[in-house]
């Protein structure tokens, strides 16, 4: 299965054994290499055997068809339990009764191979009693620590003993007393805690004839390192099924099931290195629903908590599946809060974001048990490095972070194998709200060519340092809302004598500010855009070496700043343009119309040779007049009018063809022109 919940495989399973024989009580061990090895109890030689496959991460079986024989010993060979030998292998021990006369432990290892790497099976106990129910844990160093229930004092004790990664016992031969307390001990519970010692629990009658839950923790070497016989876990009536796993920490977390009411519950309580009970001398309810909970399985959820799962008779006979989690502080879930939104601050400069959480379910009424919360943003490990020599904290656990804590902090968290670094932002008391939000900066805002998030986390912090809930990331970018103002003080000087326009203007005070843009065009209300930009000076001065004095051009001016902001534009008009002196027009000629075709508004240009009667008109192809531009006296020189594409009675005209004429007494000339769909109609609706 993916970590979508997805199968990956054939439908309905890869087939690991289908021998005609029974094959029953499968036991599982990861390969290290995304398959795993599977062993099992086979009777296709007449009795009970045990048998392994190993399957890749692609379903593929890669060992003897119907599996590899682990131990063929006479008689039985049963209750399998195997560990990694963390090279692709599995050692495996079990119950045997090889001697005819008692059940004994054995142990073998199997390498990536399917090859038996130990010479014969590896006999770890086989005292004249019976030795029933081995678990092991591996030690760490390739090989395995195996405890099993042992009656060679006349009632059910616990014994232990450590195999190497060779095959050879570490302990003293049969094993070394765990717990030889009076009456039983059953349903023991192994792993290997952070400190490299194993810690081993159980349930343990020596009190009455209810069960109660005991451990013992060991060093590698053997030595017991907690009072003789264990340290009592818990001794509410009808303690069993007791299961162990290591917090990460050096201390372990141990479930069990509880029968002080009328049915069976879940509880679970952890341990640190010295055996002190760390959630009360009752422990935590894992569940305490109707009817019966049994046969728990736990794993570890690798932030020093656990996720149980059991099967479930809270709705009657038939049983459900259950799962909870309870981290490190003993509360059911993850009490984290919850970022909701990383959103841009509307209408700022940029340069911060506002986040908004729900809070820990441990912060309102009536818990109140969140005293403040700490904002993180992520950062590069080059950034993070520029910051730890400038004088920055480096710490790995929220548990250094206090209320008081000022920003100047990097915080590292491992996730999947990777390293990630987070800056401290920002401290927010908590005042039990539901819901909280601050104003966090950001490192940059985002532009065109830069469209990165920055990535948040959100801390809620208890009474004591270790009490800490971390949310999940969440992500949002700033953006720079507000433009700079319009340039003010643009003007132009026409240099004859380079045939230059100089254009220059009043520098803005913006502290955010890039650059300035130059545009020209035809009439007062063009648009600027990058077809008609001119350049894009960084001081208030532009030159336009491409200027015509005999054209009348309209220049635009904007200024931007670093996040791709535009102001308002500064316009210059040809009128306002010095140093320009009027040519002298020697003869009367009709120019094309600009643009054309047009959808908006077009510029008719025509020069006068001398002063006279002007009439300026526009026809349709059948030569019927539908609007008179211009019929006046007008004086020499150059000449420029507008049309919106309207007739005389403002309607706008269809699209098409038509003509102007341009008439004097001494002058007729006519040019085509093209209004398009829609003019004259947006002209009167603006």
């Amino acid at each position: 299965m993916d970590a979508e919940g997805i199968p990956v495989w054939v439908t309905n399973g890869v087939a690991i054994c289908t021998d005609p024989r029974n094959q029953a009580s499968p036991w599982i061990v990861s390969d290290g290499q995304g398959g795993a090895i599977i062993l099992w109890e086979d009777v296709r030689t007449g009795d009970r055997d045990i048998y392994a496959q190993r399957v890749d991460a692609s379903g593929n079986v890669l060992w003897t068809a119907n599996g590899v024989p682990v131990c063929t010993a006479a008689d039985i060979q049963m209750n399998i339990e195997a560990v990694s030998d963390g090279m692709g292998g599995a050692i495996v021990t079990w119950e045997d009764s090889r001697s005819g006369t008692n059940f004994d432990i054995y142990a073998q290892r199997i390498d990536s191979t399917g090859g038996l790497v130990w010479f014969g099976d590896e006999a770890v106990c086989t005292d004249s009693s019976d030795q029933r129910d081995p678990t092991l844990t591996a030690d760490g160093k390739g090989g395995a620590v195996i405890a099993w229930i042992d009656w060679r004092n006349g009632n059910g004790d616990i014994y232990a003993q450590r195999i190497a990664s060779d095959g050879s016992r570490k302990w003293t031969p049969d094993g070394i007393p765990i717990c030889t307390a009076p009456n039983d001990q059953s349903g023991i519970g192994i792993t290997l805690d952070a400190t490299g010692a194993v810690v081993i629990v159980w349930s343990d009658r020596r009190n009455d004839f209810d069960y109660d839950i005991y451990a013992q923790r060991v060093s590698l070497g053997g030595d017991i390192l907690w009072p003789s016989d264990g340290i009592q876990v818990s001794q509410a009536p009808g303690n069993e099924y007791a299961m162990v796993v290591s917090d990460g920490c050096g201390g372990t977390i141990i479930t069990r099931s509880d029968l002080t009411t009328d049915d069976t519950d879940i509880y679970a309580q952890r341990v640190d290195s010295s055996g002190a009970l760390l959630w009360g001398p009752s422990g935590v309810a894992v569940t305490r629903a109707g009817g019966d909970q049994l046969w728990i399985c736990v794993v570890s959820d690798e932030l020093g908590g656990i996720i149980a799962a059991w099967a479930d008779l809270r709705t009657g006979y038939y049983g459900d599946v259950y799962a909870q989690r309870i981290e490190r502080n003993g509360y059911w879930g993850y009490p984290a809060p919850t970022i909701h939104g990383v959103r841009d601050v509307p209408g700022d400069q940029g340069g911060f974001v506002d986040l908004a959480w729900d809070a820990s379910r441990l912060d309102p009424w009536p818990n109140q048990l969140i005293s403040y919360y700490t904002v993180w943003r992520a950062i590069d490990p080059g950034s993070a490095s520029t910051l730890l020599r400038q004088g920055y904290r480096l710490v790995e656990t929220p548990s250094c972070v206090s209320m008081t804590t000022e920003p100047g902090v990097i915080r590292l968290q491992h996730l999947l194998g990777l390293t990630y670094y987070c800056e401290l932002v920002s401290t927010v008391d908590a005042y039990y709200l539901e819901s909280y939000s601050s104003a966090v900066p950001t490192l940059f805002d985002s532009t065109s060519v830069c469209s990165e998030h920055h990535y948040f986390q959100v801390i809620a912090h208890g009474s004591s340092p270790e009490a800490y809930w971390i949310s999940q990331p969440d992500s949002g970018r700033s953006v720079d809302n507000l433009s700079p103002s319009t340039p003010q003080g643009l003007k132009g000087e026409y240099d004859a004598g380079t045939s230059q326009l100089i254009l220059t203007w009043k520098p803005n005070t913006e502290d955010d500010l890039s650059h300035y843009a130059v545009y020209k065009g035809t009439s007062a209300d063009f648009m600027p855009d990058e077809s008609n930009r001119l350049g894009q000076p960084a001081d208030t001065l532009f030159v336009d070496s491409a200027f015509d004095p005999g054209v009348s051009n309209y220049y635009k001016v904007s200024a931007w700043d670093i996040h791709e902001n535009e102001s308002g534009y500064a316009v210059l008009s040809p009128e306002d343009i010095t140093g320009v002196v009027p040519p002298v027009v020697k003869a009367t000629r009709l120019e094309q119309n600009a643009p054309n075709p047009f959808s908006h508004e077009t510029v008719i240009r025509f020069s006068l040779a001398k002063p006279c009667l002007v009439d300026l008109t526009v026809y349709d192809v059948s030569g019927r007049p539908v609007r008179t531009l211009c019929r006046r006296w007008m004086e020499a020189g150059r000449h420029e009018l507008k049309w919106d594409g309207t007739d005389d009675e403002g309607r706008s005209l269809a699209p098409g063809i038509y003509l102007y004429r341009l008439k004097t007494p001494n002058y007729t000339a006519t040019r085509k022109i093209l209004p398009l769909s829609g003019v004259g109609a947006k002209k009167l609706h603006l």
